[in-house]
């Protein structure tokens, strides 16, 4: 697990994409649980930033997103549907990890998020 936290800009928000794209390469990883929750709210063009390197071809299969409320999730799964991701929000962390591990059987899941 990583932690994650509010990106400050996008030279940061780049530089932790990068971090985490390295680590699922490492693992062979395609299905990933960002956890949000307690991030505080993302600058509209690292959100952008963010959004864009998710729906890089072949980047991921599945992205189970966990959030602090339930209408931050519906703004998430409706942009998701607009960019064809298969993503979903959550604002309950097992519920996030039951449905990403279930997307894909077979292959690992990447989680990032807050350490509990």
């Amino acid at each position: 697990m990583r932690q994650l936290r509010a990106m400050v800009d996008v030279a940061e928000g780049q530089q932790a994409l990068a971090a985490v794209a390295r680590a699922l390469d490492e693992h062979g990883l395609k299905r990933v649980l960002v956890d949000q929750r307690g991030t505080g709210a993302q600058r509209e063009d690292v959100r952008e930033q963010f959004w864009g390197w998710m729906v890089e071809p072949g980047r991921l299969d599945a992205i189970a997103l966990v959030l602090d409320s339930e209408l931050a999730g519906v703004e998430a799964n409706m942009t998701a549907i607009s960019r064809h991701l298969k993503l979903r929000a959550f604002t309950d962390r097992l519920e996030a990890e039951q449905w990403v591990r279930r997307t894909v059987p077979g292959r690992q899941t990447g989680f990032f998020g807050k350490l509990d």
